[in-house]
């Protein structure tokens, strides 16, 4: 038996690595017992290792014929949209001066009309530091244009920067600010920016173009669509602007956990992933900072920053992260340089009532990767 001290360098690491993995599998496996996944997919960065570590469980439903899980499987990964790709592509403009992260977006987007049109800035959107006064999930049965016209003429509740409202309208608008520089859609923004560079071949807001159906995981059935959603955006508004032909920034990406190990790791490691440079070194670390600390101690440009009641309150201040209401999570220690990635369907078959039961497992994951 070859003792600790007289292990090498890789062995150690295979240990502390199998030791992860193991209690991740237990995690997992206790989650899809007590009925709060039908099945999930994990990739942790780690400085020690040159590649994610990917662990599964489970299948894409309940039903024990449904196809298992992998690091392959595609799920609906919600508002980490709003991470990846949209602000990623924001703050790539911002760093060539093609966006002014303190300009008023009427300087933008003439189309909005709304109050505040001069107070309210990119850098406002990217904090969600505009309280709109509405949520979008309220005009999911208005009609595309409806739903364009009350973003458009919205009236804020109060001046910009003075509390954080999480909103899909800030998303949603600076997603059009993206394709205004870009003159594409949003998706074209991020196939040439993203995802082409880091060969995130299974990542895509049209997955049913791509993927056969079963290689995609169901998010819920759902009587306001008439059954099962699987392979359209879950986000109600998203999939009414999504069928009028639009893209939008706050909802409506398909990923797997190997492409986005990918994001993660562009996390933790100066903006480059795969070895192209997305982000220059100053960014991230821009992104982690408090946006504005009179609103908030804990929201940074795109991403929450620090312990809370979602990842855990015992997290390091260096831990970064993004959720999606389907049931997924990236996260990132930008001093201890691991990542967490988690993609589960926790809404299938039908969402809770609260995310109580998705945030115990968001921090039983996080505590394993970031404290353990």
């Amino acid at each position: 038996m070859v003792s600790s001290e007289n292990k090498s360098k890789d062995d150690v690491v295979e240990d502390k690595n199998g030791e992860l993995t193991a209690h991740i599998q237990d995690v997992l496996d206790g989650a899809i017992g007590r009925h709060a996944i039908p099945g999930g997919a994990v990739a942790v960065i780690t400085p020690d290792s040159p590649t994610p570590l990917f662990i599964s469980a489970g299948r894409q439903t309940y039903d024990t014929s449904s196809p298992l899980v992998d690091e392959h499987t595609v799920y609906d990964v919600a508002s980490i949209t709003k991470l990846a790709p949209t602000t990623l592509l924001a703050m790539r403009l911002i760093e060539v001066d093609e966006m002014d992260i303190d300009a008023p977006i009427a300087q933008y987007l003439e189309a909005y009309r709304g109050g505040y049109r001069q107070e309210i800035t990119v850098k406002h959107l990217l904090s969600h530091a505009v309280d709109w006064g509405f949520s979008l999930a309220s005009l999911k049965d208005a009609k595309a244009d409806e739903i364009l016209h009350a973003i458009f003429t919205a009236h804020p509740r109060s001046v910009p920067g003075i509390s954080i409202h999480y909103s899909n309208i800030s998303s949603l608008l600076l997603g059009l600010i993206i394709e205004r520089a870009y003159l594409g859609s949003l998706a074209e923004a991020a196939q040439l920016s993203i995802f082409g560079p880091l060969r995130m071949e299974s990542t895509t807001f049209y997955p049913l173009s791509q993927f056969d159906p079963e290689q995609i995981a169901p998010t819920e059935i759902d009587d306001w669509r008439g059954g099962e959603v699987r392979g359209v955006v879950h986000d109600e508004s998203a999939y009414v602007l999504s069928q009028a032909g639009l893209t939008v920034g706050s909802a409506g990406l398909f990923s797997t956990a190997s492409d986005m190990s990918k994001i993660a790791k562009l996390l933790v490691s100066n903006g480059s992933s795969n070895g192209e440079a997305i982000l220059s070194t100053e960014t991230v670390p821009q992104m982690a900072e408090i946006a504005f600390p009179k609103a908030s101690p804990s929201m940074g440009l795109g991403l929450s920053v620090g312990p809370s009641d979602v990842i855990g309150q015992k997290m390091p201040a260096s831990v970064v992260y993004k959720t999606g209401f389907t049931g997924c999570l990236v996260a990132a220690d930008l001093e201890s340089n691991h990542a967490l990635v988690f993609l589960s369907n926790h809404t299938y078959p039908h969402r809770q009532p609260d995310k109580m039961v998705r945030n115990d497992l968001f921090r039983k994951l996080c505590s394993e990767v970031f404290t353990s």
